[in-house]
């Protein structure tokens, strides 16, 4: 009798159990939700991952807490959300620098960001353009090329630092044009394109954002744009392809990610979240501002899709020229 009891009680408990625990897996977000940014506040990986905690809580019914972990070229927070915790309370905004090239230049990389992260949504891309300065007499990008083949070794271009997405640029640049400028280094866009203001250096492949105020008070030309069309900032800018170089484009992204084995319905419910924040005009009209364009494809397939795509078109880059960490 008392076994039967018993028999009877460990029934209605695994009972409990089965009923109960779907409901508590459904029940996601039931806490806080950590964003880290892998950089200081203040840039605009930082101003994009604060207005998503902001427009994403309210849908998802929790405070999202923006988290700046930053250093190592984006790699330090990165590589922390690689390693949390795939339940969906840790997730990163994330760019190239730390997903992608960061670890291909370390020379002991911690993480792969393509294998150890899931990518929830694209929120944004960012093309090169080539500025040149003053000291530039160039008047087209053909005619840049032309000057930077009859003279190997004269001209140089500023980019923020070593292993950013600006000195990949240049090196293709190189690459497919079979042309040779040094490479000067900066601690940042600003005094780079002070300096190509100044005359100190001729030429820098510079994100859209970076350049677009200077361009438009008629301190620095746009000679190309290297994106697969001519952008809107730049209208009169041809693109590197036009001018004759199919493949010379680079481009940075942010996106939203999340560890690996992250459960997939979290995933999907996180995408649907950002899908709505990302259709709302007043949003799309921020990161344009930012110098962002919209991702036509930004499911987490098409996520995944691009990072590997991007991966194939800069880590050759990044071995051909023998980048490596300073």
């Amino acid at each position: 009798m008392i076994l039967e009891k018993s028999m009877h009680y460990v029934g209605a408990a695994s009972l409990m159990i089965a009923i109960t625990f779907p409901a508590f897996a459904q029940r996601y977000p039931d806490k806080p939700i950590r964003l880290v940014v892998p950089t200081a506040p203040g840039g605009s990986l930082d101003i994009t991952g604060r207005r998503v905690s902001l427009l994403i809580a309210p849908i998802l019914g929790q405070a999202v807490l923006v988290d700046n972990v930053a250093g190592a070229g984006n790699a330090l927070g990165t590589g922390e959300v690689s390693r949390a915790k795939p339940d969906g309370y840790t997730l990163l905004i994330g760019a190239s620098s730390g997903v992608v090239i960061s670890p291909a230049v370390m020379k002991n990389p911690t993480y792969d960001g393509i294998k150890d992260l899931t990518g929830v949504s694209l929120l944004g891309l960012q093309y090169l353009v080539v500025a040149v300065g003053p000291s530039m007499p160039a008047k087209t990008f053909k005619e840049m090329i032309a000057l930077l083949k009859d003279n190997p070794g004269k001209y140089s271009y500023a980019t923020p630092g070593v292993g950013s997405v600006n000195h990949l640029g240049g090196e293709l640049i190189k690459a497919l044009s079979k042309t040779n400028m040094v490479h000067i280094p900066y601690k940042g866009a600003a005094p780079a394109m002070n300096d190509v203001i100044a005359g100190r250096v001729e030429i820098a492949p510079m994100t859209s954002l970076s350049v677009s105020g200077l361009y438009k008070t008629g301190k620095v030309r746009i000679l190309a744009s290297m994106s697969d069309a001519r952008l809107a900032a730049f209208p009169d800018a041809p693109t590197a392809i036009e001018s004759g170089f199919p493949g010379m484009v680079m481009s940075t992204f942010i996106g939203l990610f999340a560890p690996t084995a992250t459960p997939r319905p979290i995933v999907n419910q996180l995408h649907a979240a950002t899908a709505k924040i990302l259709a709302a005009p007043d949003f799309q009209k921020e990161l344009e501002n930012m110098g962002l364009i919209l991702p036509p494809s930004r499911s987490p397939e098409d996520t995944q899709k691009y990072l590997v795509d991007f991966a194939a078109r800069v880590v050759p880059i990044i071995k051909n020229a023998g980048i490596t960490e300073e």
